[in-house]
């Protein structure tokens, strides 16, 4: 390695330690970084032995309530919880395999979200009729978020994406290039609406 890149790297890392906190609990440690807590070491795990969990949370700046990883036992599994600190004097994980952590700013409206979550929508798409028309909808129009306000228009690859995933079979280019035309089925324009979503008329 070049020294001016082994300089800028000893750099970077003196950088790093100085914004790196490691706070002691007994013979648990948290590593944090610029108040976040980024990993925790030497945790007591619920069948007494100890290791090192995995913060899988994005939002990591309060430690009881992000969600964590361990493993179990010694393959590949590993069951989600959270960690408790006792008093100062240990860090315990508790098992929680239902932990979600709820989302620390709102989710930005998506039409190929909402239509991935309604069971209506994947009801339409079983059948290559219902799939074909909502390709034409997705790859001709622009839709609006009635709340919002966001516009969401959609290319022809990820039209065809989209209607690939509703149908659980085959990828975008089972669609792409599809003869759907310039119109859009007036069901659908009904179905997007009841999720929020209106046609845009350009």
């Amino acid at each position: 390695m070049p020294e001016k890149q082994k300089n800028r790297l000893a750099r970077l890392r003196a950088h790093l330690d100085e914004r790196t906190d490691k706070v002691a609990h007994g013979p648990a440690v948290l590593i944090v970084v610029d108040g976040i807590v980024v990993r925790a070491e030497n945790v007591l795990f619920p069948d007494g032995s100890r290791g090192n969990p995995t913060n899988i949370s994005l939002d990591r700046s309060v430690v009881h309530d992000c969600v964590w990883l361990r493993p179990i036992g010694t393959g590949k599994l590993g069951c989600r919880g959270r960690l408790q600190i006792k008093d100062g004097k240990d860090v315990v994980f508790i098992d929680d395999p239902q932990a979600v952590q709820p989302k620390s700013k709102p989710l930005t409206p998506s039409l190929q979200r909402d239509l991935a979550a309604s069971q209506t929508i994947r009801a339409f798409a079983a059948t290559d009729v219902g799939a074909a028309v909502l390709y034409g909808a997705l790859q001709n129009g622009s839709w609006r978020h009635s709340e919002s306000g966001t516009v969401n228009h959609i290319s022809q690859r990820e039209a065809g994406g989209i209607v690939a995933g509703l149908q659980g079979d085959g990828t975008y280019m089972d669609w792409y290039m599809h003869p759907t035309g310039g119109l859009i089925d007036g069901e659908v324009v009904k179905l997007f609406r009841s999720l929020g979503w209106d046609l845009i008329d350009d």
